[in-house]
This record gives structure tokens, sequence and C-alpha cells, in this order.
């Protein structure tokens, strides 16, 4: 026999154990602008996703300089939206993609990244600062090859 007044408690309980498991998996932290300006702690070896939104269409592009201690893996242009027919009827209208950096930190200390919006003309219309802390790992992090030009 089901005894109905355990029910909701074993359910809270297995929330709880779930909702836990969870916050314990390494997902890559995503930052947007509303990132500017902050400080994040990561360990070694850890990949770190800025996605910046811009204006291509409009010779707005975003340019990307971080510390030597961090390392771009992927510098890639997505439009504002995910399916591809909505996106390019959308692109007519409303030039907006999304600049999407992805930074592994691979050197331990103090690390920066800069990102400028910038016109054709290369002037500065808007920056994005990000302040990397990258802590020791137990884990060695993998051999990144660097994407980043001078």
């Amino acid at each position: 026999m089901v005894n109905f007044r355990l029910a909701p408690l074993a359910l809270v309980a297995i929330a709880l154990i779930f909702s836990l498991g969870f916050m314990r998996m390494s997902y890559p932290p995503v930052l947007t602008e509303a990132d500017n300006n902050s400080t994040i702690v990561v360990s070694q070896g850890t990949l770190i996703e800025i996605r910046l939104h811009e204006r291509p269409a409009s010779g707005l592009i975003w340019c990307i300089e971080a510390s030597d201690g961090l390392a771009l893996e992927r510098d890639i242009a997505l439009p504002s939206f995910p399916d591809p027919i909505v996106s390019i009827r959308h692109m007519v209208k409303n030039p907006y993609g999304i600049r999407c950096f992805d930074i592994r930190a691979i050197g331990r200390g103090h690390q920066n990244v800069t990102c400028t919006l910038e016109s054709l003309q290369g002037r500065p219309i808007e920056k994005f600062v990000l302040h990397v802390e990258v802590e020791k790992s137990d884990v060695s992090p993998t051999a990144v090859k660097s994407c980043m030009t001078e």
C-alpha cells in the first residue's frame, strides 16, 4: 500500500538530489553584455563563451583582445534567430547578429578580455571588459591552438 502523505516529501527529496547533481556539472559559462566589467573565477582549462549583439550589415562588429593566459578557440558570427529562413527574412529588415567568442583559460592568475565594437573605419563604439581569475586545476588542460591574430 502506498502512503500518500510521504509522496510529496519523496518528490521534494528527489528534486533536491536531481538539482544538486546538475549544479556540480561543468558547463561553459555563457556571458553577455549584462556581464560587462564583471569578474569570474574559473579553473584552468575551462571554456568561457561570450555572446555579444552586433550589426554587421551596418559595419559594426566586435573585435577581441585577451591576455596571454586566455586562448581564443572560436570567433564566429551567428544570426539572431536559430531558424535560417527566419534569419534571412529578419536580416533584410533588421540586420542584427551575435558574435560568439569561445575562450579557454590556459594560464593561471588574473586575465583580462576586452571586446570592442568597432565601425568599418576602426572607430571604437562600445567596450565589453571581462576579468577572469584562473585557478589551478587538478586536471591538466588539453593543448589549445590559439586563433588570435595580432
